[in-house]
């Protein structure tokens, strides 16, 4: 899922043409709050937007065991739910297999980056990677609707940031 074609629609919008500083407001609050804030901080109806940004992100900038190495603590049935809970339902059930693979492997955290690399050319999680990266368009489209339409709201100015 591309986050960055994600802002950029949010900042450009449809027509392509910059939108106002305003608009971006809820996003960059979004953003802030993510950034700054452990789980265990954010608001129960805000805590999909938290737990699949960052399922997305890890997944974009390392792969599924980035995610399992980085982001453990996170509950791994409620990141799923809150997938299913936008219509991705082949992306949950991916992420389903993806940490049933984790749970049956005993992986050690790298040490190093070179013990990362060795882990990640083992291929573990290679065929989940690979059908995330297909899915991309489809999950952002579904991500930016419900960001739109359910997240949105949550991080106008007038609410809190987390």
């Amino acid at each position: 899922m591309s986050f960055l074609r994600l802002l950029r629609r949010l900042r450009y919008g449809p027509n392509g043409r910059m939108a106002t500083q305003l608009s971006l407001v809820p996003w960059n609050d979004f953003i802030a709050s993510i950034m700054i804030h452990e789980l265990s901080e954010i608001d129960v109806e805000k805590r999909p937007a938290f737990l699949i940004f960052w399922y997305c992100a890890e997944v974009n900038n390392g792969g599924h065991l980035q995610y399992f190495l980085n982001r453990a603590q996170d509950p791994f049935e409620e990141t799923i739910k809150a997938i299913e809970d936008l219509g991705a339902f082949e992306a949950a059930q991916r992420l389903r297999q993806a940490v049933s693979a984790w749970q049956t492997q005993e992986l050690a955290a790298p040490n190093t980056t070179e013990d990362y690399i060795s882990q990640a050319l083992e291929g573990a999680f290679e065929a989940y990677d690979r059908a995330f990266y297909a899915d991309g368009p489809q999950l952002d489209r579904i991500l930016e609707k419900s960001f739109q339409s359910r997240f949105c709201r949550l991080y106008s100015p007038s609410s809190q940031p987390t």
